[in-house]
């Protein structure tokens, strides 16, 4: 019995021992070397020496390879050499070994461990890099054909085609440079320069939108005609005009030249605008007068009439148009715009008389303090209707008086009754009490306001 006690505690001494000496041995090796299922950058350091850690990432920098593939199957080589790659320790191999738990290191052997050293340690040449892609063959100007967009070209005699665009194999330098300088860093194995839009492109295609709709465009503006009738005189537009008017914008469309239309719309105006202009008049006592000024008129509305007039072209439209007019007159006739309902006012004789459809429906004397007698100012030419008020106020004397029917043009030169006067004989002339207004009969200005309408010419002379 007590010899079989003696060598149970020889044994169990002995194990205490050895387990002893192996975790002693276990931590004095792996204050040398990784633990099992350590990985650095990827790869399996399990059991190995920093300094054999780092001989292998030293001797995987020296051997690298880049492999560079460029349009139609080429390929070109970027070795470590070209960019002078070296591995430079920073010391994390041997912080991460610094780091390992020793005391237990028996608990980690079946752990694992991903380690990971900033830019793998790797140090490149920028300018090397650089050196290197200046060149590579894809970079040489003999090799390279630089892209050009498609276009649309005259044929001659109108007939339009359209010239396709050359993709050319150029390379956009500072993304190839970027490019390269990241798969080195990442010691990536391969990048594919196309892959990657290194390549120079065409801004425009045949089948562009700038391309379809510009011949689309052109189609339409060699159809188009477009009439302007005057009735005094026919204005006619055509591609023999609109084929000088065109030009190309910022994003490569046939557009027309916003300023030739523009002008175009301009002359227009200039020759048929009749607003406040000189005109020949026939009077009540058939004299033939020229009389200008007032608010009275045609105005084409230059703007919208220049933007209608585009979009009209670029239908292709085929129209006898008439402008959009910012003011519009009775008539587009050769003889007169006034038409032939109007109000009439001989300021030298004193008389009024209202045509409606070419017929005198009032004639009468009136008062005025516009008179020739009277030396105040008039407001002689072609004025609009602008308002019929009944029951209205009107100042005369600096005193508010009512009156039953009150017509104003001029926006407030007032036509009205004078129920204040016995009567109206064109021999009363006075400013203050008239208040520069027309003043007629009771009967005639009832009859006046009830057949007169708003908008219609208001003729006032001194001749």
């Amino acid at each position: 019995m007590r010899i079989g006690k003696k060598i149970a505690l020889t044994l169990l001494a002995l194990l205490v021992v050895l387990m002893t000496m192996g975790y002693l041995a276990g931590r004095s090796f792996f204050r040398e070397h990784y633990f099992p299922g350590t990985e650095i950058n990827g790869r399996d350091c399990s059991f190995m020496t920093v300094s054999e850690v780092e001989d292998i990432f030293d001797r995987e920098a020296r051997t690298y390879a880049l492999a560079v593939d460029t349009m139609n199957n080429g390929r070109e080589a970027v070795t470590a050499e070209d960019v002078g790659m070296r591995y430079a320790s920073d010391g994390s191999s041997g912080r991460f070994l610094d780091a390992q738990d020793l005391d237990y290191w028996f608990l980690h052997l079946t752990d694992k461990k991903e380690l990971n050293v900033e830019n793998r340690g790797i140090t490149v040449s920028y300018s090397m890099i650089e050196q290197k892609v200046d060149s590579l063959y894809c970079m040489q100007p003999e090799n390279i054909t630089y892209p050009s967009d498609a276009y649309i070209k005259n044929e001659g005699n109108d007939v339009f085609s359209v010239v396709p665009e050359v993709e050319g194999n150029a390379l956009d330098r500072e993304k190839v440079i970027r490019v390269i300088r990241d798969a080195v860093e990442n010691r990536v194995d391969s990048v594919n320069l196309e892959t990657e839009g290194c390549y120079l492109k065409p801004a425009v295609y045949s089948d562009s939108p700038s391309i379809t709709t510009s011949l689309e465009r052109l189609a339409n503006f060699k159809e188009a005609l477009i009439t302007y009738d005057f009735v005094e005189s026919v204005e006619r537009l055509d591609w023999s005009t609109i084929r000088s008017w065109l030009t190309t914008d910022e994003e490569g469309y046939v557009i027309l030249d916003p300023e030739k239309v523009k002008e175009f719309v301009h002359g227009l105006a200039e020759k048929y605008n009749t607003f406040g202009g000189e005109r020949d008049f026939l009077t009540y006592d058939n004299r033939i007068i020229t009389i200008s000024g007032g608010d009275y008129g045609w105005v084409i509305d230059e703007l919208k009439e220049s933007q209608a007039l585009t979009h009209a072209l670029e239908e292709g439209t085929v129209d006898v148009r008439e402008p959009v007019y910012a003011y519009e007159a009775a008539s587009r006739s050769g003889v007169s715009d006034i038409g032939m309902t109007y109000i009439e006012i001989d300021l030298m004789n004193l008389r009024l008389v209202f045509y409606r459809d070419g017929h005198p429906v009032v004639d009468t004397g009136i008062e005025s303090g516009y008179s020739h007698y009277s030396g105040v100012p008039a407001p002689f030419g072609v004025y609009v209707l602008t308002a019929k008020k009944s029951p209205a106020e009107v100042v005369e004397n600096g005193e508010i008086r009512g009156v039953d029917y009150l017509l104003e043009f001029d926006y407030g030169v007032p036509i009205t009754e004078a129920p204040w006067r016995g009567e109206l004989d064109g021999e009363i002339y006075i400013p203050e009490e008239t208040g520069g207004g027309i003043k007629l009969p009771y009967d005639a200005m009832a009859t006046l306001y009830n057949q007169a309408e708003e908008g219609i010419p208001v003729v006032i002379y001194d001749k």
